[in-house]
């Protein structure tokens, strides 16, 4: 499984990577996250998300895998679903071009839901970056 979705920020790339790298910011900006904790300052740090789905809370830890600041942050998951997730900024003539990437190995009885999955990934990607955008903008 693969999917990514992208947009422009009208922030200098720095700042967008700090809030992004930041867990104590990731429920302004997350769906369906409860709850971020951890520091991010580089390679092997680790951050425990609380998400709920279907009205039931579950954590995960991810670690984090790249750390490139100001212009790449990727987080690895590496339990029962291997997952990773990564951000990278490019600077653009209005602001900062932010692209989440997601990809993971989709596997047993979700397999026949690849699609489905893919495409509410995708979904909630691009939710999450409108969200990102309205938050970081109106802080200015």
């Amino acid at each position: 499984m693969q999917t990514h979705a992208s947009i422009t920020i009208g922030l200098p790339q720095e700042a967008v990577f700090d809030f992004i790298a930041d867990p104590a910011n990731d429920r302004s900006w997350r769906g369906s996250l409860v709850a971020s904790q951890g520091d991010v300052t580089g390679v092997g740090d680790q951050v425990a998300q609380t998400y709920s789905y279907g009205g039931r809370p579950y954590t995960v830890v991810l670690k984090v895998a790249e750390y490139e600041r100001p212009h790449r942050i990727a987080y690895r998951l590496s339990e029962s679903v291997r997952v990773r997730l990564a951000f990278q900024l490019q600077p653009d003539a209005s602001g900062t071009r932010v692209t989440a990437h997601l990809s993971g190995m989709i596997g047993g009885p979700a397999a026949l839901l690849a699609g489905r999955i893919v495409q509410q990934a995708t979904e909630q990607a691009k939710t999450d970056l409108k969200r990102l955008k309205r938050v970081l903008e109106a802080q200015g």
